[in-house]
C-alpha cells in the first residue's frame, strides 16, 4: 500500500524490471491487468474500486453511465 496518494497532474514512472533484473510482469495477463488498472484510474476518483469493476457484467457501459447523465 502506498504511503502517499497519487496526485492528478503528476508524472510517475512505471518499471517493468526490478533492480536485480527480475521481470515484474511474469505473464501477458499480469501486464494486461496493470494496463487496464492504469486506464481505469486515469479517470480520477470513481465510485467503485478496480476489483469491483472487474466483476461487473456491464464494464463497457460503466464509464458511459458515470460520465453521460
Amino acid at each position: 500500500m502506498r504511503k502517499a496518494p497519487l496526485i492528478n497532474g503528476s508524472i510517475y514512472q512505471l518499471c517493468t524490471k526490478s533492480i536485480a533484473g527480475y521481470r515484474i510482469f511474469r505473464s501477458i495477463q499480469d501486464y494486461s491487468r496493470m494496463m487496464e488498472m492504469i486506464k481505469f484510474y486515469s479517470y480520477g476518483k470513481l465510485p467503485v474500486k478496480f476489483s469491483i469493476y472487474q466483476t461487473m457484467d456491464d464494464q463497457d457501459d460503466f464509464f458511459r453511465k458515470i460520465f453521460i447523465k
